[in-house]
C-alpha cells in the first residue's frame, strides 16, 4: 500500500476524474492455535502460582499455630512439674520436721556431748558433765547416756526448755544446744516456700 492509496488524489479532482477509492486497512489476523495455547499455558500458570502461593501460606499458618500451641502446652507442663515437685519437697521436710527430726534431736545432743568430751577429756572426772533437758528428752537421754556414758553424764529436767532445747553443763560451763530455733527457722522457711508456689501458681 503506498501514500497514494491512502489520501486523495488532488490531481485527478481537478481534472474532473474520479479519485481512486480509498482502501480499507487489511483485518487483523485471526489468532493462531499457538498463540490460544500460548495463552491458555500463561494464564494456568499464573492461577497455579496464585494456588501455591494461597496454599503455602495457609500451611506456614497452621504450622505456626501448631508450634505456638507446643510451646505453651510444653511451659505449661514444665510450671506444672516444677510446682508439684516444689510441694513435694516442702511436705518431705515437713514430714522429716516433725517425725523424724524430734526423734533424733537426742541423738544430736549426744553427738555434741562426745565432742565435748573429746575436746576435755583430759580433765573430764567421772560426774562431772550434765545434761539438762526438757521432759520429754529426759527419758530418752537416760537410756543413751547409760549405754555410751555410764558414769560420766548426767540428765537433769528442766521444765522451762523447750522441746528440743538442752543445756551440757561441765563445770563452771554452760553450752546451749538449741535445735528448737532451728526447727522454727526451717518451719518459717518451709511456710515461705509454700505461699510463693501458691502465688505462682495463681498469677500463672
Amino acid at each position: 500500500m503506498t501514500l497514494r492509496d491512502l489520501f486523495e488524489d488532488f490531481e485527478t479532482a481537478e481534472r474532473g476524474l474520479p479519485s481512486a477509492p480509498a482502501r480499507s486497512p487489511e483485518p487483523a489476523s485471526a489468532p493462531t492455535d499457538e498463540d490460544v495455547r500460548s495463552e491458555g499455558f500463561e494464564a494456568g500458570y499464573a492461577s497455579g502460582w496464585e494456588d501455591g502461593e494461597r496454599s503455602m501460606a495457609e500451611r506456614h499458618g497452621r504450622v505456626s499455630a501448631e508450634f505456638e500451641r507446643t510451646i505453651r502446652d510444653l511451659g505449661f507442663t514444665y510450671h506444672e512439674a516444677l510446682e508439684q515437685l516444689q510441694v513435694q519437697y516442702v511436705r518431705l521436710i515437713e514430714g522429716f520436721l516433725e517425725a523424724l527430726f524430734p526423734a533424733a534431736v537426742p541423738e544430736l545432743i549426744l553427738e555434741t556431748v562426745r565432742h565435748e568430751m573429746s575436746e576435755r577429756s583430759a580433765g573430764l572426772a567421772d560426774g562431772s558433765m550434765n545434761i539438762v533437758a526438757a521432759p520429754g528428752m529426759v527419758g530418752l537421754l537416760e537410756r543413751l547416756v547409760a549405754e555410751h556414758f555410764p558414769d560420766q553424764i548426767t540428765v537433769t529436767e528442766e521444765s522451762s526448755l523447750a522441746e528440743n532445747q538442752a543445756f551440757i553443763r561441765l563445770g563452771e560451763t554452760e553450752l546451749m544446744v538449741d535445735f528448737e530455733t532451728l526447727v522454727t527457722r526451717m518451719r518459717e522457711q518451709l511456710a515461705a516456700l509454700g505461699s510463693e508456689n501458691r502465688d505462682l501458681a495463681v498469677n500463672e
